[in-house]
């Protein structure tokens, strides 16, 4: 009898890089460890008191490391792991502490003022196109407080110049400066989390200073088609503000009640680009560029740029950027011949992203993407090797599979639901399984729009078809609202480290039954060979 082919078991040793990496990163947050403690003209001094016990503690961990790797028994390799991991972790302490966004700025007593800037910006909030306003988050490039230089900085202006705002542009804008407080939660807690000490609100462009680089506007104008693309329908009063949504991210036209539909059905994520887009248009152009007759390393650069553009169209969030980086790296197994094991693609784009932008680990889209990938992985791990779903055949396996996939994923966020949001919805998992493959067709739809555009009438016909799925997902959220208990409101949690424990602890469980299984199914294939 031919023995059942198991997978490889969900081991990953970079886990001894992130794990402490993300321990050491939260120790420096939680505690407030900063190694420059004020601004001067002269410079950031450094906090040698804090520096030096951590500096003693990454040289002894190291040397440690080195005399039990001269070891050959299995224990003492075992301690130079920890050895490592004690490394690691002093590393990213210092690396963390280090970073000058984290700086506290004296705020206290700074009463609101007018005041002048240059600001450079690096995120841009949609807002409808017609507001007149542009709002964002950027950094102070010129100021006649020269200690603002560097600081980051929500800002809300009214735009009337003639050239639209392009990310990396440096623009000159006059309002009321004012430190940011937080006082009650929400948006004030998210520029507090993200270390924003400054907001500019009753603001104007005054002008721009120094235009952006050529390959910030060329991805401004392709978003902007884009927009312009996806909102083309038969109807001219039909609705037109879910597409860009789903397809690219863009929610600046929908309406508060639609948005209150999607986090109260915990199917916000459809709006939000994250790895079911860019799967989608992965496979799109993975077909196109699979009729071609490049060689196959040419197939896998090509895929991968077409779709690190199709990144920076869509916002270039943490988690697109993360789904990015997964199928670029499996994109690159595949054409090295290599071995596929994602659970350790999932570790090293973790660990990757975290070493270029320490301050994602506290971004609450970088927390979900990453938790929902890793539960997935290790969850339908644990199930495939429990046999669970081998007495199911066809169409009822795959039924089977998709709500077992959404049930799991829904359980990797709810400490985050909950917290971010005050909301769980006990049977979320219902419509999401039916929400996310229609959204997956929506994109693959929307992707095929935006490529036959050239042709007139093309992206019409294919909008109205994308419409007609998108109909299918309203009435899926509104018949799932109206159930009993649908969804239950929660006290948000504010305390520290609450979402992040509990998402830790549930990864956890997912990752040790996936390894219990392991063993289960490598015993079974032993004793099929024996027979």
């Amino acid at each position: 009898m031919p023995a059942r082919v198991v997978p490889a078991r969900p081991h990953a040793p970079l886990l001894w890089v992130l794990v402490p990496l993300m321990f050491g990163y939260g120790v420096a947050e939680a505690l407030n460890l900063s190694l420059k403690d004020n601004l001067s003209s002269l410079g950031i001094p450094l906090n040698f008191s804090l520096l030096l016990p951590l500096i003693i503690l990454l040289v002894v961990s190291i040397l440690g490391g080195v005399f039990a790797l001269r070891q050959k028994n299995f224990v003492v390799k075992w301690r130079a792991r920890i050895y490592g991991a004690i490394a690691i972790f002093s590393l990213a302490i210092i690396y963390y502490a280090m970073r000058e966004e984290r700086v506290k700025v004296p705020t206290e007593n700074v009463a609101p003022r007018e005041a002048t800037v240059v600001v450079e910006p690096r995120q841009a909030f949609a807002l409808k196109p017609n507001s007149g306003k542009e709002a964002g988050i950027g950094i102070i490039r010129e100021a006649s407080d020269k200690k603002l230089i560097g600081e980051k900085i929500n800002y809300s202006v009214w735009w009337d110049l003639d050239e639209p705002l392009c990310l990396g542009a440096r623009v000159k804008m006059f309002g009321v400066l004012a430190p940011n407080v937080n006082k009650n939660g929400g948006f004030e807690e998210y520029l507090e989390r993200m270390h924003i000490p400054w907001s500019l609100s009753r603001g104007k462009a005054l002008s721009i200073e120094k235009p952006a680089p050529f390959y910030s506007q060329f991805v401004s104008r392709i978003h902007h088609n884009a927009i312009e693309t996806l909102q083309l329908r038969w109807k001219k009063d039909g609705d037109t503000n879910l597409l860009p949504a789903i397809v690219i991210g863009d929610k600046a036209d929908l309406t508060k009640e639609q948005k209150d539909a999607f986090v109260k059905s915990g199917t916000m994520h459809l709006i939000a680009v994250s790895g079911m887009n860019v799967m989608a248009v992965a496979i799109v152009l993975w077909v196109l560029v699979r009729l071609t007759v490049l060689p196959r390393v040419w197939q896998a650069g090509v895929v991968a740029a077409l779709l690190g553009l199709y990144a920076l169209v869509a916002g270039a969030g943490p988690s697109v950027l993360r789904a990015w980086g997964l199928v670029s790296l499996a994109l690159l197994a595949w054409a090295l011949k290599r071995q596929r094991n994602l659970f350790s693609i999932i570790i090293l784009a973790a660990t990757i992203s975290l070493i270029v932008e320490p301050l994602s680990f506290l971004h609450a889209g970088w927390r979900m993407s990453f938790a929902v990938v890793t539960g997935v992985i290790l969850g339908m791990n644990a199930v495939e090797r429990s046999q669970i779903l081998h007495r199911f055949r066809g169409v009822s396996r795959v039924v089977i599979e998709t709500l077992i996939v959404s049930a799991i994923a829904g359980l990797c966020v709810t400490p985050m639901s909950a917290t971010y949001w005050g909301v769980y919805q006990p049977l979320g998992f219902l419509v999401n399984a039916i929400a996310v493959v229609l959204a997956s067709f929506i994109t693959i739809l929307g992707t095929l729009s935006w490529l036959v555009a050239w042709i007139p009438g093309a992206s019409i016909v294919v909008n109205e078809i994308a419409y007609f799925f998108i109909g299918l997902i309203q009435i899926s959220i509104e018949r799932f609202l109206k159930m009993p208990n649908a969804y239950l409101t929660l006290p948000q949690i504010k305390e520290t480290g609450i979402e992040v424990w509990g998402t830790i602890g549930i990864l956890s469980v997912f990752y040790v039954l996936a390894r219990i299984g392991w063993r289960k199914g490598r015993e079974m294939t032993k004793k099929r060979r024996l027979i």
